[in-house]
């Protein structure tokens, strides 16, 4: 079942800028199912079943750009998935012990790659945490555009706002140093996804926004 969206901001840019649709999800990985699925109907919380709704998930969005977290079956399911429906895609693996990490996969008739940035968070015994960020450098096959995107999953302790505001920083100073460059002292458009772990109006909601 696909949620329903409301617009509640016009979308920006003339008739002529080039439109893409661009997804993300938390996938859930296989290894973490019995920290994330807690709860689940055991035959629904299986990834033999739930990989099949997620490739019909997706199969239906249709979009240019997908952003995925908590990926651990990266080469053995999503590449292959991908690859037959046009697409390529990076991953980055968490640090730590942990199997799963974040992937983004681009439509190639649409996107090429320039250049891919690989992010850990744990830069510090206080905000040492194996968290990531992984950014790919775009670039529109029908104009010289490009644009960065970003896709993370932040810590989830509910406790440490704290942790979770650094690590955007962080993501957010990578990003604004990326997009610098461009002739006449423009930016590169970014776009920011991921699994954040807030909710809205939260603090993180607010520094973002």
């Amino acid at each position: 079942h696909l949620r329903s969206w409301e617009r509640r901001v016009p979308a920006r840019g003339g008739d002529e800028a080039e439109a893409f649709r661009i997804v993300s999800y938390n996938v859930l990985a296989e290894s973490l199912e019995d920290i994330t699925t807690n709860g689940l109907d055991p035959q629904i919380a299986r990834w033999e079943n739930r990989r099949l709704l997620i490739q019909e998930e997706l199969r239906r969005w249709d979009a240019d750009i997908v952003c995925l977290q908590e990926v651990d079956h990266f080469d053995d399911f999503f590449v292959k998935f991908f690859k037959q429906w046009g697409y390529e895609g990076k991953f980055l693996k968490r640090t730590g012990d942990k199997y799963d990490g974040c992937a983004i996969f681009w439509r190639c008739s649409m996107f090429k790659l320039n250049n891919v940035h690989h992010l850990k968070l744990n830069v510090s015994p206080t905000f040492d945490r194996d968290n990531i960020a992984i950014i790919v450098d775009l670039s529109l096959v029908s104009t010289p555009a490009s644009l960065l995107v970003a896709n993370t999953h932040l810590l989830f302790n509910p406790r440490r706002g704290d942790i979770k505001l650094q690590q955007t920083a962080m993501i957010l100073e990578t990003l604004w140093e990326l997009s610098a460059g461009q002739e006449g002292g423009s930016r590169k458009a970014t776009i920011l996804c991921g699994d954040f772990n807030s909710s809205p109006f939260s603090p993180l909601y607010d520094f973002i926004a």
